[in-house]
């Protein structure tokens, strides 16, 4: 296989993963659009389709956004702006602002620095904006608290773990990093991870919809000791 074909394989891939959530949207708008052209149609079911198809509609243009975002990040435009920061006020803050989605576990400080990170602080909002985004796409007319707390995996990262279960924990074993076939979104938070010296992925458990954020520990990241 000649070097061009191993470049062009993930852009395929991408292309195909797009493709599928893009025909999903756009199939369901054309739905709700065939239901309003019925001969009756009653002010429930318009007023039910005008927003299935408003939300139709905001889900493109999140792959919009994230297809623009994933864009930069091959093309290596941006540039984390490092700093080191306490996981509860950096995630906490993401929490504040969508208090309706995101139910905050605080991590129980151990000692100076002990849940600090040395990341770029909206990079990391934006993986968090990505999770309760996808979150909303998996079930639309959910209203459940999404929970996230904190825990230290090794001496060199803290993971965060993002879970919608109410049955307790979710273990961080087996874990995997997320792929095209997760849906763009998850994997766009996966390469925004990579750029902070972090990963993100999925939680291989029998809970649905469970991921993880792996941040880099500030005393033992390498650019920290410079």
């Amino acid at each position: 296989m000649s070097n061009a074909s191993i470049a062009a394989e993930p852009w395929a891939d991408l292309i195909g993963s797009l493709t599928h959530e893009l025909r999903h949207e756009v199939s369901a708008v054309l739905h709700q659009v065939e239901l309003l052209r019925g001969n009756v149609v009653d002010e429930l079911t318009q007023r039910r389709s005008l927003a299935a198809v408003e939300a139709n509609a905001e889900n493109l243009m999140g792959f919009i956004d994230d297809l623009t975002e994933l864009g930069r990040i091959m093309r290596g435009e941006i540039t984390p702006t490092f700093r080191s920061i306490d996981v509860g006020e950096l995630i906490g803050a993401s929490a504040d602002d969508r208090a309706r989605h995101l139910d905050w576990k605080a991590p129980v400080t151990t000692g100076n620095d002990a849940w600090s990170t040395f990341t770029d602080p909206l990079i990391v909002d934006q993986i968090v904006t990505g999770v309760l985004n996808q979150y909303d796409r998996d079930d639309p007319d959910a209203d459940a608290v999404v929970s996230a707390y904190a825990q230290r995996s090794t001496d060199q990262y803290i993971d965060v773990v993002f879970t919608s279960d109410t049955s307790g924990l979710v273990g961080v074993e087996p874990f995997r990093s997320a792929t095209l076939d997760d849906g763009l979104s998850m994997f766009v938070a996966h390469k925004s991870a990579e750029l902070v010296g972090g990963t993100f992925g999925m939680l291989g458990s029998s809970r649905r919809g469970s991921y993880l954020l792996r941040l880099p520990h500030t005393e033992r990241h390498p650019a920290d000791r410079r």
